[in-house]
């Protein structure tokens, strides 16, 4: 197989997000660590991680996860060095413990979420990732638990 070295300013957004995506649904930390060139964040995370955080995170919400998928819900929008993608993350924790839970729920996730993604010179540099951290957690089968300094009056 020939491979041939293609510029990086020449790699259309929809083909970076498929690359994205796709490393994902590959359950492939290092592949998805090699696609976002800075940072990753999402609701979950206490800071946005890089490198080998981002391959981290992605490897172990896979093993929680063993039948995760990411599916494109609309073609991305691409607005100056900004796409936003939308999807829809599916998956049964019915593998690893996840971070806070005392062990696999057996629970479900459907949930719709939104990537805003930076691009600079052909390439994905950072995604913040936003969706419903309380859905999530619900559809788990867990509880939300407000610390008495998170209550409102």
């Amino acid at each position: 197989m020939t491979y041939v070295a293609v510029p990086a300013q020449s790699v259309p957004a929809e083909e970076l997000a498929r690359a994205y995506v796709g490393a994902w649904n590959a359950h492939d930390g290092a592949a998805v660590a090699a696609v976002v060139s800075g940072s990753y964040g999402d609701p979950t995370l206490p800071a946005p991680l890089r490198g080998a955080g981002v391959a981290e995170m992605v490897d172990m919400r896979c093993a929680a996860f063993p039948d995760l998928h990411v599916e494109e819900t609309a073609l991305p929008l691409v607005v100056g060095n900004r796409m936003v993608l939308q999807w829809r993350m599916h998956g049964t924790n019915s593998g690893a413990r996840l971070p806070g839970a005392p062990a696999p729920t057996g629970g479900t996730v459907d949930l719709p979420g939104v990537d805003v993604v930076t691009l600079a010179d052909g390439r994905i540099v950072d995604v913040v990732a936003y969706f419903d951290q309380k859905t999530f957690i619900e559809q788990l089968g867990l509880q939300v638990h407000l610390s008495r300094g998170a209550r409102r009056s």
